[in-house]
């Protein structure tokens, strides 16, 4: 079992990263979903999940599972307890998830995977390291740091040597406006490296950061406040702000003013966390909790609607590629319907290269790939070539240019035939 603690948690951000604090009690175990939290964007509302395991992505649509990832609290030597943190990496406009975990990665608000760490860090953190309002990812093993930017493209590599380097901290030592890094190196010895990959010193006092109590004391004495009934909300949707929750540690009831018989109830076994507000735009209060290793959705009657499963070990993935769109051009037929067959009957070939490497890569990237196939005489693909991706993966992308060149198309009747393929790539967990 592992329990984060609000000093720990604070003390492992500077610079104005926001951490949402734990709900976790003594109770807890990994699969505990301590943390929920909605994020909407382009018209979808998700329910982010999070416990000691993984975050679960919820469509608020359908009370279902969408994406998950597992991660794991136990990390190296000198490393901090890991946590999640809610900000706009990539600067869209829409909030994003940092997981600071083994491994430690990026999701986007609506459940795209951004990046990962490759292999186990000793210790992770994220920062605005170059000072442009972006994050950065550092990942320290052993004496090696390496930072990356928030989309997995490396920045640096530095490694310190002569000392043995352990437990860092972060902040702006040398007065430049942008964090730094500090690490201790036994003795009352330290080494400072410029965010920039440079070093600028060793074996001077300290200026680590002070830990303090908590950055969001509000999180966890809210949910504790909603589910022991201290708050009213109006959950009917009559106007009035009657209703409330108590749980008791095996049933969760929904309770209306000073009515004896509960408006809902449910068994639910030890809830961790509550979120109760209009997710749909209905006037009525939406009634979410997480418990233990799964999330409970109730509806304005108060009667329970979905018990959904979060464990991201428990779930499974699928694959899913889209044929969006074909276009043809000097084939004896280049009618869109009849070429979009060709490829939707061959696009189990096409699902195969990318399935295999979601398995194997669970942060494989989602979106559209097109290409532009050139086509002989007989029909056949002489040649898949890529003319976007935003997989950004060559082992995908190589797989499919193969792929392609099994499908057969109607007979050319001009040189330089050509069919464009648009596909769409993506995956969700169940």
């Amino acid at each position: 079992m592992h329990t984060r603690t609000p000093s720990s948690i604070a003390a492992a951000l500077v610079a104005g990263l926001c951490v949402v604090a734990a709900t976790s009690t003594a109770l807890a175990a990994d699969d505990s979903v301590t943390e929920l939290h909605v994020i909407k964007s382009g018209g979808r509302t998700m329910i982010a999940a999070f416990a000691d395991d993984g975050v679960t992505f919820l469509d608020v649509a359908t009370h279902g599972t969408y994406r998950a990832w597992p991660t794991s609290t136990k990390v190296g030597k000198g490393a901090r307890p890991d946590f999640f943190v809610l900000r706009d990496a990539d600067k869209d406009g829409v909030v994003d998830v940092l997981v600071m975990g083994n491994p430690a990665f990026i999701i986007s608000g609506i459940g795209d995977p951004i990046s990962s760490v490759k292999g186990k860090c000793d210790q992770v953190h994220m920062n605005d390291f170059a000072a442009d309002g972006s994050v950065d990812v550092l990942c320290r093993k052993g004496n090696t740091i390496t930072l990356t930017t928030h989309d997995g493209q490396k920045l640096w590599e530095y490694k310190v040597s002569g000392i043995t380097i352990n437990d860092c901290h972060f902040g702006d030592f040398n007065g430049n406006l942008k964090a730094d890094i500090e690490c201790a190196a036994g003795k009352g010895r330290f080494v400072r490296i410029g965010g920039d990959g440079n070093e600028l010193g060793r074996d001077f006092d300290s200026a680590q950061l002070n830990d303090t109590e908590d950055d969001n004391p509000g999180h966890e004495a809210r949910s504790k406040d909603v589910l022991a009934g201290r708050e009213m909300f109006d959950i009917d949707g009559d106007g009035t702000a009657e209703e409330s929750l108590n749980a008791d540690g095996k049933m969760l009831f929904i309770r209306s003013g000073a009515k004896p018989k509960p408006l809902g109830q449910a068994e639910t076994g030890p809830l961790f966390s509550a979120l109760v507000e209009d997710l749909d735009g209905d006037g009525a209060a939406d009634v979410v909790v997480g418990g233990a290793g799964k999330v409970f959705f109730f509806g304005r009657d108060g009667k329970l609607i979905a018990e959904v499963t979060t464990d991201p070990k428990k779930l499974h993935r699928d694959p899913a590629v889209e044929v969006e769109g074909v276009g043809a051009n000097g084939l004896e037929d280049d009618s869109g319907e009849v070429n979009k067959k060709v490829v939707v009957d061959g696009s189990a070939l096409l699902a195969a290269c990318y399935g295999t490497n979601v398995k194997r890569d669970p942060y494989t990237r989602v979106g559209r790939v097109i290409y532009n196939l050139d086509i002989d005489a007989k029909g056949g693909v002489k040649r898949a070539q890529r003319l976007h991706s935003d997989l950004d993966d060559k082992s995908v992308e190589g797989c499919l240019s193969k792929a392609f060149t099994k499908l057969k198309f109607g007979k050319a009747s001009q040189p330089g035939a050509s069919v464009t393929v648009t596909l769409k790539m993506g995956f969700v967990d169940r």
